[in-house]
């Protein structure tokens, strides 16, 4: 377990000098973990199971930042970091889709409205007619509030 840990470790290390924008890395950090890759190198290479990891990390770099492809599908989705932590929009059956997506998501980032933006992108996803609210659907709005199995 200790050396696949190692292993997606060492993956995930290598993401971040090369998308150092998206990760708002420095230089000086990006050339420290460079380096370390390299000191690293010897003992990946020796692990024969992390090379299971390489077709995900070619999943990861196909497209173009900001947009991930899901292995298998036709699917792909946006994603923004903000505050540590990605943000998704929904799934897209085109990079063009998903590129428009991450667009909006990225102004959103600029104006600090990205929960508005995000909330706003899934509901367009709903199926005519549904209504995620109680207001704006009765037969929810009949449900008592109070949870009854633990009440």
């Amino acid at each position: 377990a200790a050396r696949f840990a190692f292993s997606r470790a060492y993956h995930s290390l290598q993401l971040v000098p090369a998308y150092s924008r998206v990760f708002a890395c420095s230089p000086a950090l990006a050339d420290r973990i460079r380096q370390a890759l390299k000191d690293y190198a010897p003992a990946y290479a020796a692990d024969h199971r992390a090379h299971a990891l390489d077709g995900l990390m070619s999943n990861l770099r196909r497209g173009s930042s900001g947009i991930t492809h899901f292995a298998g599908t036709p699917f792909c989705a946006a994603y923004a970091h903000h505050e540590g932590r990605p943000c998704w929009g929904p799934l897209r059956r085109s990079e063009t889709e998903a590129r428009a997506d991450h667009d909006l998501m990225q102004q959103a980032l600029e104006a600090n409205t990205l929960s508005a933006v995000l909330h706003t992108l899934r509901v367009d996803m709903q199926p005519a007619g549904f209504a995620p609210h109680a207001a704006a659907n009765p037969a929810l709005a009949a449900q008592p509030q109070a949870d009854d199995l633990f009440d």
